[in-house]
């Protein structure tokens, strides 16, 4: 990362942001270039590296180029803000982000299914809810280990 002093390394603080974010951009390896993909998910820390999950529709592109790879890149961020000045090249802008890469999978079992289903809805809704066994059956879920990731922060 070129600008260090933005750069934020504590764990604490890279979970809160990651908390505060309200979309991922999936990023693939298609043949003809990046597919990049805006999505809802939802997240937990394993062994000091996020996971996160999503939900896709049983078929389409980005399962297919995820079975080819298993590997993915991401981008999430948020806490935007103009900072406004008195000439063109004085504005600037607020921001926290979270970007990285690492080993994308999709779940078949289904009591990871339902538990990625529930961390997904308690990113949104800040509650546990029961996941009924046919949504579970109604969706792929998409699981991506951060092997690599670095959050900046502008505020």
């Amino acid at each position: 990362m070129r600008r260090k002093d933005r750069q934020e390394t504590d764990l604490g603080q890279i979970a809160e942001v990651i908390g505060r974010c309200g979309v991922i951009r999936l990023g693939l390896s298609a043949p003809e270039g990046a597919y990049i993909v805006p999505m809802n998910f939802g997240w937990e820390m394993e062994d000091d590296h996020p996971m996160f999950y999503m939900h896709a529709a049983l078929e389409g592109r980005k399962l297919d180029l995820i079975a080819a790879s298993g590997r993915a890149g991401f981008e999430m961020d948020c806490s935007h803000r103009l900072i406004a000045g008195p000439n063109a090249c004085d504005f600037s802008y607020r921001y926290e982000s979270v970007i990285g890469t690492g080993a994308a999978e999709l779940l078949t079992d289904p009591a990871e299914k339902a538990h990625a289903l529930a961390v997904i809805v308690a990113h949104y809704s800040g509650r546990e809810l029961p996941v009924p066994p046919e949504a579970v059956a109604r969706v792929t879920i998409i699981r991506l280990r951060a092997d690599e990731f670095a959050c900046k922060r502008r505020l």
